[in-house]
């Protein structure tokens, strides 16, 4: 995908990390200036590409998760463990796995995975019923910065969420499954 938009062969394609492991593209080999973003689960991954700020993108397919207070209590605020509490026993898997992408999401967009300080970051605006929702997160570290957070379903009992800076943008998807990669074209 990522040679698609560079017009590269893929095995051409270099990579650096940040300090937490976030690959990005070198910028002397990166004209376009593209972030991206990858996320698996199950028999599932997906990709996040964009031109503009920093992007983030999460998939889980929902399951029991054992131990969920304690990692509740671990990243989540206190709006949101209330939201996942406040849910019928029969929805709590799917109420985890959509905070737990939503939450995953943003972090690695900001490019610092598990490490960063997420139980204080409330992402609790997100949970209304109509995504995409966008929201202002202050970080703490200066002024608001805008986040645009897009909840979905990619198939399935899948759930994912979509996490780049700025406001909503517009997002196209595509089926990019093996058999159909050699006809499929990227239009920058």
């Amino acid at each position: 995908i990522l040679g698609r938009y560079l017009d590269m062969q893929p095995g051409g394609i270099r990579f650096e990390y940040n300090k937490h492991g976030k690959p990005a593209l070198p910028a002397e080999a990166n004209p376009k200036s593209l972030r991206f973003n990858l996320s698996h689960s199950g028999s599932l991954a997906l990709c996040a590409v964009t031109v503009s700020g920093e992007i983030g993108i999460d998939v889980e397919y929902p399951r029991r998760v054992l131990r969920a207070e304690k990692i509740l209590e671990r990243f989540f605020s206190e709006a949101e463990r209330e939201y996942y509490r406040s849910r019928p026993e029969t929805a709590k898997e799917r109420a985890f796995m959509s905070l737990w992408t939503i939450k995953e999401a943003y972090s690695k967009a900001l490019g610092r995975g598990l490490s960063s300080e997420l139980r204080e970051i409330d992402l609790s605006p997100v949970f209304s019923e109509e995504p995409p929702s966008s929201l202002s997160i202050h970080t703490g570290s200066g002024p608001d910065e805008i986040w645009t957070i897009h909840r979905f379903s990619p198939g399935g009992e899948y759930v994912a969420a979509l996490a780049f800076e700025g406001n909503a943008a517009k997002i196209e998807t595509y089926d990019a499954r093996p058999e159909l990669l050699h006809n499929t074209k990227i239009i920058p």
